[in-house]
């Protein structure tokens, strides 16, 4: 007879009602995600952000490799993430500065073997499904003033968006041979940009007060695909091991509709018209993007790291209704390092532990006012165990994005990653003496 475990069923619930909640709602304001299509989230599961994002070429046994499937034949357990994100950024040009904070669900992934060997030494097809955000996009920027020219009339104009695009996905790993694996992973794509700028006029004899908002949402759907390859090479005793890997997100057009309207509101923001303005549908490109990765160390105690992704548009890239970007090659290094001192440690937590860090410079593919934007952080994590085969796992990322001498302004920023992961046995016979 087959069963779940108490502690599957109350992770399938979990799950399904974490799903519900929307990914991108509180994020921290972040004046660059205004371009294009908003901040890369990437793949990046706690595990992998510790490490600065480094992991295509590097299989784990108790974590999903979410950045390459072909490597879920490693996961011979049921395994189950989820994750929150908490950051704070500090935006600053020549003369002002602020301060921003928010937080949100990160991402919610499972995993488990479809198919074993026939000697059950190994998985030969193992899949995982997931929800998590592709780009988020929030900000708000104001302005205000006295119209030149005018009879000291003063004006206030503000330009406010928020959301970004999700994906659901579900990926596929299958080791061909031996050293050699492949996979694939089919992703979702959904969910919406919502905009609104909006203006009002402030003159000294003015009985009543007026605001004008133009409102824009732009939804999009469809599926992108992520073909890959894992190659392993063994030292002599099995004791060092070398890993090369690759992914590759195929760019394409997805679904997009556009939909305008115009507001006009009292100045206790109650709306008096209401106008639909158009609605049109179209496409959003996503880009091509390769990741290639090597891996290096012992298994069970330390692992090094080092990844490089190229980001390719076809052409200038835009939501519909928004402006036009120019693009170049986006690209993006991560070199990061994890060791567990003692794993089977009986009498130490800290030497059970497992600890990362790590580094990546990024170069976006948008110019910003004709010039490159860079990104550049460092990361920390570790992974608590608290039982054999499950851990409590945390992240935290400092950098800096931009230069207010090339962009305008400058932005330091703090995430802080916290998450679970639990491995158990599922879909086995229960047994009686």
């Amino acid at each position: 007879m087959s069963c779940f475990s108490l502690r599957g069923s109350l992770l399938i619930g979990l799950f399904v009602t974490a799903a519900s909640v929307r990914l991108l709602g509180q994020a921290a304001s972040a004046p660059f995600s205004s371009f294009g299509l908003g901040d890369y989230v990437g793949p990046f599961l706690i595990h992998n952000q510790g490490t600065a994002g480094a992991g295509v070429a590097n299989p784990q046994s108790w974590y999903l490799n979410n950045i390459n499937p072909s490597m879920l034949v490693y996961n011979r357990l049921t395994t189950f993430h989820a994750g929150i994100i908490g950051e704070r950024r500090t935006i600053q040009t020549d003369d002002q500065s602020e301060k921003a904070s928010g937080g949100n669900v990160a991402y919610m992934a499972m995993g488990f073997p479809m198919l074993w060997n026939k000697e059950k030494t190994s998985v030969r097809w193992s899949s995982a499904f997931g929800l998590m955000p592709y780009s988020s996009v929030n900000y708000r920027i104001e302005k205000q003033g006295v119209i030149p020219g005018s009879d000291n009339t003063g004006f206030y104009a503000e330009e406010k968006a928020s959301g970004g695009f999700n994906q659901l996905y579900w990926s596929h790993g299958v080791r061909i041979a031996k050293p050699l694996s492949v996979g694939i992973k089919g992703s979702y794509m959904f969910s919406s940009v919502i905009a609104d700028y909006s203006n009002l006029l402030n003159q000294a004899n003015q009985l009543f007060k007026y605001q004008i908002q133009l409102n824009e949402i732009v939804t999009v759907s469809g599926w992108q695909f992520s073909p890959s390859f894992h190659y392993r090479i063994d030292s002599i005793g099995k004791k060092f091991f070398f890993n090369a890997g690759g992914t590759f997100d195929l760019g394409r057009d997805l679904r997009s509709q556009f939909i305008q309207k115009i507001e006009r509101k009292n100045s206790q923001g109650v709306v008096l018209q209401s106008d639909s303005l158009q609605s049109k549908s179209g496409t959003l490109y996503i880009p091509n993007m390769f990741t290639m990765g090597i891996a290096f160390g012992n298994m069970e105690k330390w692992t090094i790291a080092a990844d490089y992704a190229i980001t390719r548009f076809a052409g200038s890239t835009t939501r519909i209704g928004a402006d036009s970007y120019p693009v170049i090659q986006g690209t993006r290094l991560s070199v990061g390092a994890e060791i567990t001192p003692d794993s089977r440690s009986l009498t130490s937590l800290l030497k059970r532990m497992t600890y990362r860090t790590g580094v990546s410079v990024e170069k976006s593919p948008y110019l910003i006012e004709g010039t490159e934007l860079r990104d550049f952080g460092i990361n920390f994590g570790l992974s608590l165990p608290v039982n054999r085969i499950s851990t409590l796992d945390l992240a935290l990322r400092l950098g800096k994005r931009g230069d207010k001498n090339v962009n305008g302004l400058i932005e330091n920023y703090f995430k802080i990653y916290f998450g679970i992961t639990f491995n158990d046995q599922w879909f086995i016979k229960s047994r009686y003496d």
